[in-house]
C-alpha cells in the first residue's frame, strides 16, 4: 500500500431493511465539501495463561469511531443523519426520540505514487451524528465553520464490520475498484 494522501470521495447507503440479518442498501449518496475522514478502530484484548504464563494474546476490532468534518452539511443531509424530520418548508424539526438511521460509510482515500492509486474501504453498519454548531464573531479575520459528522461502525449479524480494496494491489479486481462509488460492496467471499 502506498502512502495515503487525501480523501476522494465519502458517501453514505441507506440500509433499507434487514432479512435474516443482511442488509439492504439504498443508493449511495455523496457527502460533498468534505474536508478530512477519520476511522479509528477500537479493540478488545485478551490473553490466555497457562502454567502461570501468557499462553497466547488476541485483539479483536469491536467497532470503528467515525469522524468526518465538512465545510457545509445541507439541512436535508443533516436531517437524514439524525433521524429527524425536514419539511417541505425547508425546516429541520429535531425532536427528542428521532431515531438515528443506519447507512453504509463509502470511502475513497487517495494514495501517492507513481500510480496514485485509491485505498477504497465501506463500513457497513454505521450511525452517525450532527453534535452541534460553533462560530465566531466576525472581527478582522474570518473563522471558518466547518462541521464535524461523528458516529460508529459495528459490525453486521456475520460479525463483518468494514471491506477494503487497495486499488495498487495487483490482486484487486479492477471492476471492484470501478465500481466501489455506485453502490455497497457486499462480497462475503474469503
Amino acid at each position: 500500500m502506498a502512502r495515503i494522501s487525501g480523501v476522494k470521495f465519502l458517501g453514505i447507503a441507506p440500509i433499507t431493511k434487514y432479512e435474516a440479518g443482511v442488509p439492504t442498501y439504498g443508493p449511495v449518496q455523496e457527502i460533498k465539501q468534505f474536508i478530512s475522514f477519520n476511522g479509528k478502530k477500537n479493540f478488545s484484548e485478551m490473553s490466555w495463561y497457562s502454567n502461570d504464563v501468557v499462553e497466547e494474546t488476541f485483539k479483536n476490532v469491536v467497532d470503528v469511531d467515525l469522524e468526518i468534518v465538512v465545510g457545509r452539511l445541507s439541512p436535508e443531509l443533516r436531517a437524514t443523519l439524525m433521524g429527524s424530520k425536514y419539511t417541505e418548508k425547508g425546516v429541520m424539526v429535531e425532536k427528542s426520540d428521532d431515531v438515528q438511521p443506519e447507512f453504509a460509510l463509502v470511502v475513497v482515500l487517495s494514495q501517492m505514487g507513481s500510480k496514485n492509486g485509491t485505498l477504497n474501504q465501506v463500513y457497513y453498519r454505521c450511525k452517525l451524528t450532527v453534535e452541534g454548531v460553533e462560530a465566531e464573531t466576525k472581527t478582522d479575520s474570518v473563522t471558518d465553520s466547518q462541521v464535524t459528522i461523528s458516529g460508529k461502525a459495528i459490525p453486521l449479524a456475520d460479525g463483518r464490520i468494514a471491506a477494503t480494496i487497495d486499488s495498487l494491489d495487483t490482486s484487486a479486481d479492477a471492476g471492484v475498484v470501478s465500481g466501489w462509488t455506485n453502490s455497497v460492496y457486499t462480497g462475503t467471499e474469503g
